[in-house]
């Protein structure tokens, strides 16, 4: 994996962020970028991690006169905490997660010696938030919708985006970081795929998706778009070693992709992982096997799909079921 720099691998309009931090804080996180960068860390983790330290620091120089990160106190903590929720409309659920990372932070700071406390420790985590089931599994009058609405739309990347997370039924990372050079368009299968916790899989789709590809593939040879070898590409530039890098796509970037989608199907609120949900539904529904449901899913068990990817609430396709045994 290659090395992240805090000040190379940033888009340029983070840059007058760090412009504002003072060289000892800076060093510390570069230190701690280099850590974490060795560690087998997603790349989207690793960005993750960069925008929080970013965000952090730049709110101590704002805030705090750039004051050395390891002597903050727990009370100038709380207060960062409670700006997270005031000014950044942060629900309880990320303040816990910025939490976890600062925290996260200050233990390798410890551990290089470089501090003794750590200030998050003393501070109880705000309380999660109880939310309704926020999973969405599109029927069939919505993804005929879908297909005719986002024909007219007319953007081909958000096509290909919707169709191919819906026939794979991959995850969010995998989908964002799909080279051209794994697909196999005669056996319609996407090859050495990165999956969760670093695992390798094999995604399938359609014969309409495959379709889709490669009228997206020859639009973009046709309009010589430099797509970096990638399915999905970020419009963002990047710097790597004074040249331009062209990256895939990120999970946030999808996220929005996907509320655009859902808006288009009378679905709000749609969500990447959604798609998953109504791959696994739609097999079922259809009177797939629920065990080769959960291999395509690339699930460890079986209890994973039944409880967390069918719709228990589909009265009819359950009574329908029934009626088959006649029962």
């Amino acid at each position: 994996m290659a090395e992240v720099n805090l000040l190379r691998d940033i888009s340029l309009r983070r840059k007058e962020i760090l412009e504002k931090v003072c060289d000892e804080n800076r060093e510390y996180a570069e230190s701690y970028l280099k850590h974490i960068n060795v560690s087998a860390y997603e790349r989207t983790t690793i960005s993750s991690k960069i925008q929080m330290l970013l965000h952090y620091l730049e709110y101590i120089a704002d805030y705090l006169n750039n004051k050395s990160i390891k002597d903050i106190s727990v009370s100038e903590m709380e207060d960062y905490l409670l700006y997270l929720g005031s000014e950044c409309n942060l629900e309880p659920n990320s303040i816990a997660k910025h939490m976890s990372d600062i925290s996260v932070f200050y233990k390798f700071l410890i551990s290089k010696g470089v501090s003794t406390f750590n200030p998050i420790y003393y501070i109880p985590k705000p309380h999660k938030l109880k939310t309704e089931d926020h999973r969405h599994f599109l029927t069939d009058e919505q993804i005929a919708t879908l297909k005719e609405e986002l024909e007219k739309n007319g953007d081909r990347t958000l096509q290909v985006y919707a169709f191919f997370s819906l026939s794979t039924g991959a995850r969010v990372t995998a989908v964002s970081s799909i080279r051209w050079e794994q697909i196999d368009f005669e056996k319609r299968c996407v090859n050495h795929v990165k999956e969760k916790f670093s695992n390798y899989c094999t995604l399938h789709f359609s014969e309409y998706v495959k379709d889709l590809l490669l009228k997206l593939r020859a639009e973009r040879d046709h309009n010589r778009i430099n797509d970096g070898g990638w399915v999905f590409y970020s419009t963002t530039t990047f710097y790597k070693d004074n040249s331009i890098e062209i990256r895939h796509v990120t999970s946030g970037t999808l996220d929005k992709w996907a509320h655009k989608v859902g808006a288009m199907c009378g679905v709000p609120g749609l969500k990447p992982h959604d798609f998953r949900y109504t791959c696994c539904n739609q097999l079922l529904q259809k009177g797939g096997d629920i065990a080769i449901t959960s291999l395509i899913l690339h699930h460890k068990n079986i209890a994973t799909t039944l409880h967390h990817y069918c719709d228990k609430n589909d009265v009819e396709f359950m009574r329908q079921y029934k009626d088959q045994f006649g029962i």
